[in-house]
């Protein structure tokens, strides 16, 4: 969009998604025992993502999830699961993990178990409002972000040189 209004972009990434530490075991582990779940959570499009490609990977499709409640933060997560026919039950007005706990608060009790789908690197605020509200629940690594391999010379002598006039982060 950036560009359709005349900018000239440059791309520098600073993060890349790679597969979990223990190769999907965990989720797939959690995706076979997903009839055991009373809700799922998702922090992130890119957990949705990596969630389905499992899905997919074992033979299963969405009807697997036809009893259990789905949550997302944020809209953009919330919009990545309707590209699977998936409408999230709960999405909190503010993006942040305290919204949704405000949220949910009404639903979970003391026989809720929750699937908490998501990166390695997360705050633990969640699960652990959760754990406080009487939920049993699973933290489940979908994937990691480490520092992407990037060459950033060339970005760091227009930076020098002033020929940058715009440095956005979208993550």
């Amino acid at each position: 969009q950036l560009e359709q209004l005349g900018a000239n972009c440059l791309e520098a990434p600073t993060i890349k998604i790679t597969d979990p530490d223990d190769n999907y075991a965990g989720l797939d582990k959690s995706i076979d025992n997903i009839h055991t779940y009373d809700w799922l959570i998702f922090t992130s499009v890119n957990g949705v993502e990596k969630f389905f490609d499992r899905l997919h990977c074992k033979h299963h499709d969405t009807r697997i999830l036809n009893h259990v409640k789905i949550a997302a933060i944020g809209g953009n997560t919330a919009e990545k699961l309707l590209t699977y026919g998936i409408k999230a039950d709960c999405v909190p007005e503010e993006f942040r993990a305290e919204s949704l706990l405000t949220k949910l608060q009404p639903y979970i009790n003391k026989n809720s178990h929750i699937l908490l789908a998501r990166a390695k690197e997360a705050r633990a605020i969640l699960p652990e409002k959760l754990h406080q509200a009487g939920a049993a629940v699973d933290v489940i690594q979908c994937y990691r972000t480490v520092t992407a391999d990037f060459d950033y010379s060339a970005i760091i002598d227009k930076l020098k040189a002033g020929k940058i006039d715009l440095i956005t982060f979208t993550s």
